[in-house]
């Protein structure tokens, strides 16, 4: 889902109602999936006029009009506003806890992987090269990733620090323009 599509001309509606058709899904369920994925105010807008929010959920609907067992979605949450994400989240949660909807999604954002998944696998060069549950990947993160800011005077005086160097680098002569 990373690039939305959609046909431009053609309603929210009428797209749902088109892939309805094709997937064989019952007629309640373009309603079902407006509602449920807050495009109600939307359904008579062209799909081309859809901010890329919109046509993110426009997409996720088609998606889930046959209310599939298994869903396959890239970056399903690009073009969200914060809202939408959590909006996204809770309805994928809702999907794989009480519908036992398996949910494969593909991200290069890591925090949203972990707030979604049980279990992770990182790709690299096309190769799987790790697959784990959140909380083994996360226990071993902490082994690299180190606080080093552990004392409240150390990190006043880091920052005190970078601000005086950011205020001189701003009033010295070349940056104000005055000359010397």
């Amino acid at each position: 889902m990373e690039t939305a599509t959609a046909y431009p001309n053609l309603t929210v509606a009428e797209n749902l109602e088109l892939q309805r058709r094709l997937t064989g899904a019952p007629r309640g369920s373009v309603g079902e999936v407006i509602g449920r994925l807050g495009l109600d105010p939307y359904a008579d807008r062209r799909a081309g006029r859809l901010s890329l929010g919109n046509k993110q959920r426009l997409s996720l609907a088609r998606a889930l009009l046959h209310a599939p067992d298994l869903l396959i979605l890239d970056e399903p949450a690009n073009g969200l506003d914060p809202a939408g994400i959590v909006e996204v989240r809770d309805l994928l949660r809702t999907l794989a806890g009480e519908r036992g909807v398996t949910v494969f999604m593909s991200s290069h954002i890591l925090a949203e992987v972990a707030h979604l998944a049980d279990r992770i696998g990182i790709i690299d060069a096309g190769r799987l090269v790790e697959e784990a549950s959140r909380d083994v990947l996360a226990a071993r993160a902490r082994d690299y990733v180190r606080d080093t800011f552990t004392e409240a005077e150390r990190q006043e005086a880091l920052l005190t620090a970078d601000l005086e160097r950011y205020f001189l680098a701003r009033t010295t002569p070349e940056r104000t323009g005055a000359s010397r």
